[in-house]
């Protein structure tokens, strides 16, 4: 993603994220959705209107204004909002955040609120820098970032890093689907790959993606159908859907459809 660019609820491995100097911030508004995905920075999401809900591999928290959420690198997530909401994002490359682990001896709490007055300072500082983003050097853009996490430190305090089983099992199937999202796949296959029994592995995809496993890797072979159509104008539809992972064009039609109709609402995250 990049700033000011609405998410399309395809991006699942953000590999862009991953670069040594990687920070942007980007605003989101109504109706946002993306399923969970992960990537090397870590990212801050702060609510400034309306309900914005936050799903990790165990747990679904609504955040309201002034609400915040910190993602640790490569912790798995996804969102959504509701049509009044209005979100901004700010993604940190890990290796710039180090910076504050060593200062801290930690990382900022999961989930932070801020009292009103805070609130309207937090807000107000991002509202302004986003306005200007485009203004910005480099160093105006960390000295910014480094602003946010230190104002949330003072705030709300610093945590110990927690290693979550869970997402570590999440971190693994997403990384081979998105290795091997041209083969075919199945619950069973994957499962077995990564060591897991195929009613325990479907039962832990269910419970910590909030999708189910077909539907997960369709949406991954439509957002790489994408990518290889935008590159090479023109491939054909048949062939980019055989060269991204999809049997048949009925298969990449169905697939188009479900995607294109679903209402991405809480309702739709299995819990």
């Amino acid at each position: 993603m990049r700033t000011g660019e609405k998410n399309t609820g395809n991006e699942y491995y953000e590999i862009l994220s991953d670069e040594n100097d990687f920070i942007t911030l980007i605003s989101t508004k109504g109706g946002n959705f993306t399923p969970m995905h992960y990537h090397g920075s870590v990212e801050l999401l702060v609510c400034t209107k309306g309900e914005f809900s936050v799903r990790t591999s165990n747990e679904i928290v609504t955040l309201h204004a002034g609400d915040a959420y910190f993602f640790d690198s490569y912790e798995t997530h996804g969102y959504y909002g509701t049509a009044d909401s209005e979100t901004y994002i700010l993604l940190y490359a890990d290796s710039l955040f180090n910076a504050f682990r060593m200062h801290y001896g930690g990382v900022l709490p999961t989930r932070m609120q801020f009292v009103e007055r805070d609130r309207d300072e937090l807000i107000h500082a991002i509202d302004y820098a986003y306005s200007r983003w485009h203004e910005y050097n480099d160093f105006m853009k960390r000295g910014f970032a480094n602003w946010i996490f230190g104002y949330a430190a003072r705030q709300c305090g610093t945590v110990k890093a927690a290693v979550k089983k869970e997402n570590q099992f999440v971190l693994a199937a997403l990384r081979y689907i998105d290795a091997h999202y041209a083969a075919e796949l199945s619950v069973r296959k994957v499962a077995a790959e990564l060591g897991y029994s195929e009613n325990y592995f479907s039962y832990l995809f269910n419970h910590c993606v909030g999708l189910r496993f077909g539907d997960y890797v369709n949406g991954v072979r439509l957002r790489k159908m994408d990518e290889v159509m935008k590159k090479d104008p023109l491939i054909g539809v048949g062939a980019a859907a055989q060269l991204c992972g999809f049997g048949s064009l009925n298969t990449y039609y169905r697939a188009l459809k479900k995607m294109e109709n679903k209402q991405f609402s809480q309702g739709h995250l299995i819990k």
